[in-house]
């Protein structure tokens, strides 16, 4: 049978790569996500799938849709998952319903502080917990399927050596800072973003490897579709490296959407080839300090009681933290880093914060 289709016939599936602040405190972005999921499954009717970046669980996607269909949907799924770290062992349907029915008499737009003081959500997964509740609304209107990353055994070895270089110049890092010496510091974070780019590298290119085969599987049976990624901003490479390995002659439209403030740091350092000597020591350090106030930030949010008022307004802190950042010299910067008065201080008495409104 001739699975040819012509070109008149437009586009028979899309890919859509979302990419976010993928920090697990990013609450606010979910209302955005879910209405570009709604936005994205009316545009062409089909089989979709939702891919989710999941760099930490080795599980296969099969057990993850598995444990969904088991415990009656993602937010059963998600209270499950946090159960059984919390009991040390499986969770039972009554257990998990008692919880579900716990948060339910909450209102998650307004109440998540005080599920978060009842120790009822786990406060490392809240974007995820937030992601359920709109895929449960999402399942009532359409028809689709979440995957959440997955790689073999060689990939997993792989990216683990990686990550563990990683984390060693990170620590390096911090001992540099410690010991008051900023460039020591730098030259430890280049290196370790190095071997961070290396990191997402290797998944990208093998998830690239693995979604190529599936697309064309489904363009030869025919099936309409989609396939939505959401991931971190910084694997925006992933949709090139998905471009340049299908056939342009295949029936596939293309989107890319980055919610993430592209005048971050961060981002520059995304885009930027940071295996190259090239980049200026002052993006680093901007990033440096953007990703030192994330962590001292929470933590203030975790023992003031404000947690859940951080987690609403990640985005709008993380723009915040951004612009303070793009704002100062590299000396400045170092001298915020390694001075005396500490950070949490210093981001509170800054004239850009007290104009925001959002720390007092």
């Amino acid at each position: 049978m001739n699975t040819a289709i012509s070109p008149e016939q437009g586009p028979q599936f899309r890919v859509t790569f979302f990419g976010i602040n993928h920090d697990q405190m990013n609450v606010q972005i979910e209302s955005e996500e879910l209405g570009q999921l709604r936005r994205t499954f009316a545009a062409l009717p089909g089989r979709h799938t939702i891919l989710l970046e999941d760099n930490a669980t080795p599980s296969s996607s099969r057990y993850h849709q598995t444990t969904i269909e088991v415990y009656g949907g993602y937010v059963g799924y998600r209270i499950a998952s946090h159960l059984l770290k919390e009991l040390k062992r499986d969770p039972t349907m009554r257990e998990v319903a008692e919880r579900k029915s716990k948060l339910q008499e909450l209102d998650p737009s307004k109440d998540l502080q005080i599920a978060i003081d009842q120790g009822l959500v786990d406060t490392r997964k809240l974007r995820d917990y937030y992601l359920a509740i709109g895929l449960d609304e999402l399942s009532q209107d359409f028809d689709f399927k979440v995957i959440y990353e997955s790689h073999d055994q060689k990939v997993r070895r792989d990216t683990d050596r990686l990550r563990e270089t990683y984390r060693g110049f990170q620590h390096k890092m911090n001992g540099r800072i410690a010991a008051k010496d900023f460039p020591g510091a730098i030259a430890n974070y280049r290196l370790a973003r190095r071997y961070l780019d290396l990191l997402g590298e290797r998944r990208e290119v093998d998830l690239t490897d693995q979604w190529r085969n599936k697309i064309k599987d489904s363009i030869q049976k025919q099936e309409k579709g989609t396939l939505f990624i959401s991931m971190g901003a910084a694997h925006r490479n992933f949709l090139d490296k998905l471009k340049q390995r299908l056939d342009k002659k295949l029936p596939i439209s293309y989107e890319e959407i980055i919610t993430m403030d592209t005048d971050s740091p961060f981002y520059q350092l995304g885009i930027a080839d940071s295996l190259s000597n090239q980049v200026p020591d002052e993006l680093f350090a901007r990033t440096m300090l953007v990703g030192t106030l994330i962590p001292e930030v929470e933590h203030f949010a975790k023992t003031t009681g404000q947690l859940a008022e951080y987690a609403y307004n990640y985005e709008t802190f993380f723009r915040l933290f951004s612009r303070i950042a793009n704002n100062l010299s590299y000396q400045e910067i170092q001298e915020t880093m390694i001075g005396e008065v500490p950070i949490i201080d210093f981001l509170i008495s800054h004239p850009f914060t007290q104009e925001s409104g959002l720390i007092s």
